[in-house]
């Protein structure tokens, strides 16, 4: 995959547990791509929601993964602080939720 400009960018993974884990801070590059896997096999259904801002570069703040499928996005290019929680669900029942939990962007310049 690459970017506007045509350099490669990176995909982070980060695995999203059961209701009952705590995922604690996902950290992401500017610029890169999240992909969120589920572990669940309990609930293979989740969804994350962004509450205020969200570091999807395409503006969503509800994304969602079916049948243990992961969540895939861009993020922003700009850094900064986000709050999410996750709902997860099975197949026909009322989702439970965890959270708020915390999401940091930052950039480049502070990369490992």
């Amino acid at each position: 995959m690459t970017n506007h400009i045509g350099n490669p960018v990176d995909v982070e993974h980060h695995t999203i547990g059961g209701p009952d884990s705590s995922p604690g801070s996902v950290s992401v590059k500017a610029g890169s791509t999240l992909e969120l896997h589920n572990d669940s096999h309990t609930y293979p259904e989740f969804e994350i929601e962004f509450f205020g801002a969200t570091p999807a570069k395409d503006g969503q703040k509800k994304l969602k993964a079916i049948n243990n499928n992961s969540i895939k996005f861009p993020v922003t290019d700009t850094g900064g602080v986000f709050i999410y929680k996750l709902h997860h669900k099975k197949p026909n029942e009322k989702p439970k939720t965890s959270g708020p939990f915390m999401f940091s962007v930052h950039p480049c310049g502070a990369c490992p």
